[in-house]
């Protein structure tokens, strides 16, 4: 996988990483949801990891293997997923496809104690361009 865009702050206007999101919104969300270690869209098609918003810079790899994980999550079985949930010792992972875009998916590394499907309708209105800043209680 390669990386198109990463960044560790939002410090002004930011390009668009695909149609309904930039790297701004990406920090937007990820601060929206308390317990949100990294929010992620990669392309599944292209094996691109689109933008990064995350409080530390990690390993390339690390993302990589997160594309990985949500390109496994969403097609396990005989149909193709919209969203998934990994669950580990360690946390959560939250994949969920774009509307419109199904290669499109923003992946969300989440603490143990967040309520994945409680913030669901924030991320899918987060993905389709629609996203409310304020932080999610």
């Amino acid at each position: 996988m390669t990386t198109a865009l990463h960044s560790q702050a939002a410090p002004g206007p930011e390009p668009a990483v695909s149609d309904g999101m930039s790297l701004a919104d990406l920090h937007i969300l990820r601060g929206a949801v308390p317990g949100c270690e990294a929010a992620v869209l990669v392309d599944l098609a292209a094996g691109t990891v689109l933008g990064v918003g995350a409080g530390l810079a990690l390993p390339q790899e690390h993302y990589d293997d997160l594309a990985s994980e949500a390109a496994w999550a969403l097609s396990s079985g005989d149909n193709a997923a919209e969203q998934a949930l990994l669950v580990r010792p360690t946390g959560q992972r939250l994949f969920v496809r774009a509307p419109g875009h199904p290669d499109e998916v923003l992946c969300l590394v989440l603490a143990r104690f967040v309520d994945a499907p409680a913030i669901l309708p924030h991320v899918t209105r987060a993905l389709a361009g629609q996203l409310q800043s304020g932080r999610m209680t």
